[in-house]
């Protein structure tokens, strides 16, 4: 699949988000209910190369912790944390869970 690029797309945001939720709903035909994606947030921008890089297979690395770091806001709006939610230990986020 051809990632959809908002600069290269003359698409509106509405045409766009049906767009990802049609793509969404079939990869969510062959998961189980728990693994199913449920929220996505569109970023206006691509992800920083301080945040990607190519392994020696060529294959397109992620930092996850700079990620998270990075938008920490857009990851709080998706996965609110409850006012009365027991504390956390520090450092783990959403993105640093084994299936993350």
């Amino acid at each position: 699949m051809q990632p959809i690029s908002r600069e290269r797309s003359s698409l509106t945001d509405s045409e766009l988000e049906r767009t990802i939720w049609q793509r969404v709903e079939r990869i969510n035909e062959g998961l189980e209910h728990y693994e199913k994606i449920r929220k996505v947030v569109a970023l206006k921008q691509d992800f920083p190369e301080k945040v990607r890089s190519v392994t020696a297979f060529q294959k397109i690395k992620i930092d996850r912790k700079a990620v998270a770091d990075m938008f920490q806001k857009e990851i709080e709006e998706i996965y609110p944390v409850p006012q009365n939610a027991p504390c956390v230990s520090a450092g783990m986020n959403v993105l640093n869970s084994p299936r993350g």
